[in-house]
């Protein structure tokens, strides 16, 4: 099961990669999902990546907001994680300060 989610989350990746304004998601990368709780944290993440660049703004920093501590410190999800501080850090600068600076911190350390 948990090779199925693996690369469950890394099929998902190619929507980030080579994302373009007509490609939409691919609901069925959660199929395997019974829940939530039950996708990859970098499946989710990328998700919330593809709301950001197809305009919904609010709603992908949302989800980056609620998935960042959960993704792990493993190599796999290592730059994952500084991506998602590094660009949580520039879109709350103004914003809240006090939280860009705690990301700009998790980007680095």
């Amino acid at each position: 099961m948990e090779d199925e989610r693996q690369l469950l989350a890394a099929k998902s990746f190619r929507h980030w990669g080579w994302f373009s304004p007509d490609q939409h998601w691919d609901h069925s990368l959660y199929a395997a999902c019974n829940s939530e709780s039950d996708c990859p944290a970098k499946l989710l993440c990328y998700h919330a990546v593809n709301q950001l660049l197809c305009g919904k703004v609010d709603e992908g920093i949302s989800s980056l907001l609620n998935l960042v501590d959960q993704l792990s410190n493993s190599s796999d999800e290592d730059v994952l994680k500084a991506l998602v501080c590094k660009l949580l850090s520039i879109r709350l600068q103004g914003k809240d300060n006090e939280m860009a600076s705690h990301f700009l911190r998790l980007t680095y350390s």
